[in-house]
């Protein structure tokens, strides 16, 4: 394929919000042949698209995973719902922190803006939120083998003492949700500040080229 092909490949996926999908399909190729690899060489306006898209992407991500954050936070001692209800909130922002910080890796890696703050924040918060959600699906199986076993005429308190400890283990997880949402928070707005300055610097230098091939005509 060609490097026009391989940008434009890229940008789409982006768009389509299938970034894993194009990550998967060039890693499990055995050799990867590019043509015309010139073609990405001086494109600014193609560089400049590009992180256009992926800052974009980014802030959707980011975003969404607040919103879930808010929601979760205030349904937490909802008694209008139930606690698998309640519980499923935190696992919607699981899968948020995971595509904030799939989106964070493909800003890192396709400009020059460090997002390695912001990525090990996600990643943070992900196996946190990953923990909780292990208590979760436990607590559901013990459910089911009670159920299955007081069917059979057995004595299920032993059952009901492991649920209360999945439950106890699953809330540990949770202990430091509060820093950690603060930390995505945090790494966030400081890679704002960073696109802020890149943009300035980039705004500048563009105007010094401009006035110095101005002065050029003029000599």
């Amino acid at each position: 394929m060609n490097s026009e092909e391989f940008t434009n490949d890229f940008i789409n996926s982006i768009r389509d919000d299938k970034a894993a999908n194009f990550q998967r399909r060039y890693r499990d190729v055995d050799v990867l042949l590019i043509d015309d690899i010139q073609f990405l060489q001086g494109k600014v306006q193609t560089q400049e698209e590009v992180e256009a898209i992926l800052l974009e992407h980014l802030e959707d991500a980011y975003r969404r995973l607040m919103k879930r954050h808010h929601k979760a936070v205030e349904n937490w001692d909802n008694p209008e719902l139930t606690l698998h209800q309640r519980e499923e909130y935190f696992h919607d922002m699981r899968k948020s922190a995971k595509k904030l910080r799939y989106a964070a890796e493909a800003v890192g890696a396709a400009t020059r803006l460090k997002t390695k703050r912001l990525y090990n924040a996600c990643k943070a918060l992900q196996s946190s939120l990953g923990d909780f959600q292990d208590s979760v699906t436990s607590r559901d199986k013990l459910v089911q083998m009670a159920s299955a076993a007081r069917r059979r005429g057995e004595d299920t308190f032993g059952y009901g003492l492991l649920y209360q400890r999945e439950r106890a283990v699953g809330l540990e997880s949770l202990e430091n949700y509060t820093d950690e949402v603060k930390a995505i928070r945090k790494a966030y707005k400081r890679l704002l500040k960073s696109v802020k300055k890149a943009h300035e610097k980039a705004a500048k230098a563009a105007k010094k080229k401009k006035e110095k091939k101005s002065r050029d005509k003029e000599d």
